[in-house]
């Protein structure tokens, strides 16, 4: 099979080690169109082919095209190669506005194309461990749903924090579409969201032109409230939530890189941890997406995270995006 990554930023690189990590019989080949340069440091033994022209690349015919470009080329992008018949793996955020997505959804519906996005959380094993307590029941009917995640921009991002993706609003960056997993993740929990309301605000002292806190309530259609906390200032990395059901309650937990999941239910004195590692394998999540995307494109299946979901989570990104 042959795969084309689009974008040489840290997640393209990423994909291609994963990728070949996955299945070494793929072929993979890079598209550079903002960089000439050919020197694909710790990748270049992994690359069939390097291009720097659009059209060479659909020349060599790629059955997968993973977009990994800034969001604001993702549609454009992923347009181009869907005409060409490739299906197609997009990072997440899938873009900056909804201008684009209806053509890109027909499009790929009419040549019957596999098309995921990716929320690579979907496939975190102590947020899997939460869906499953909920899928089975233990915490009852589901009323409530919290989740947040911080982190502080200059020891996320690394080098000069002004210049990654992340800062700057003209590539996608700012919270709330960087963090968009926890609204993906509790909208798979905790069902459609019918009323979302939002304040955001730049409230630090760093050098940039986007939101770094965001606050957002939620309403879902089985009457679920949901409340989502995301920051890029917390000198302290967390990640979590707390499920709240009419029989127990759910925690996913992380302190200092330990995860747990906890479950308390009606009746009990004490919590009981039914997953805990001392540091989440980030690597580990990322092949699981893979290995579960490219056994969708061979078996024609839906993948887990749809192009409609990504355009769902994107459209109440923009509600909070645009709200005073």
């Amino acid at each position: 099979m042959r795969v084309l990554v689009v974008g040489l930023g840290s997640i393209g690189r990423r994909h291609i080690k994963n990728l070949k990590a996955v299945d070494r019989s793929l072929e993979v080949a890079l598209l550079r169109q903002r960089s000439k340069s050919r020197d694909m440091g710790d990748v270049g033994g992994l690359l069939t082919q390097v291009f720097f022209d659009e059209q060479k690349a659909l020349a060599w015919k790629p059955q997968v095209v993973v977009i990994a470009n800034p969001a604001p080329l993702h549609i454009a992008t992923a347009m181009r190669f869907a005409q060409a018949g490739a299906h197609l793996f997009i990072e997440k955020p899938l873009s900056v506005s909804l201008k684009g997505i209806d053509r890109l959804q027909a499009l790929c519906r009419r040549k019957k194309l596999v098309v995921m996005v990716g929320y690579v959380l979907r496939f975190a094993p102590p947020l899997t461990a939460v869906k499953k307590v909920l899928d089975q029941g233990r915490i009852g009917r589901l009323l409530s749903v919290q989740a947040s995640v911080g982190r502080y921009l200059p020891a996320w991002r690394k080098g000069d924090y002004r210049t990654q993706v992340t800062a700057r609003r003209k590539l996608g960056g700012g919270v709330i579409l960087e963090l968009s997993h926890e609204l993906d993740y509790v909208r798979w929990l905790a069902g459609e969201v019918k009323a979302i309301q939002g304040m955001k605000g730049k409230l630090s002292d760093f050098d940039i032109d986007v939101e770094d806190i965001a606050h957002i309530q939620m309403r879902h259609g089985k009457g679920v409230l949901s409340q989502i906390h995301l920051d890029m200032v917390d000198h302290a990395p967390n990640r979590g939530c707390r499920l709240i059901g009419t029989k127990g309650t759910v925690v996913w937990e992380s302190v200092l890189g330990e995860h747990a999941v906890r479950l308390w239910t009606a009746g009990a004195e004490k919590w009981r941890t039914i997953y805990k590692d001392k540091q989440l394998d980030v690597n580990a999540m990322h092949k699981a997406q893979w290995k579960h995307f490219l056994s969708c494109v061979r078996k024609k299946q839906k993948p887990q995270v749809s192009l409609n979901d990504a355009k769902r989570v994107l459209e109440l990104s923009l509600k909070v995006l645009e709200a005073r």
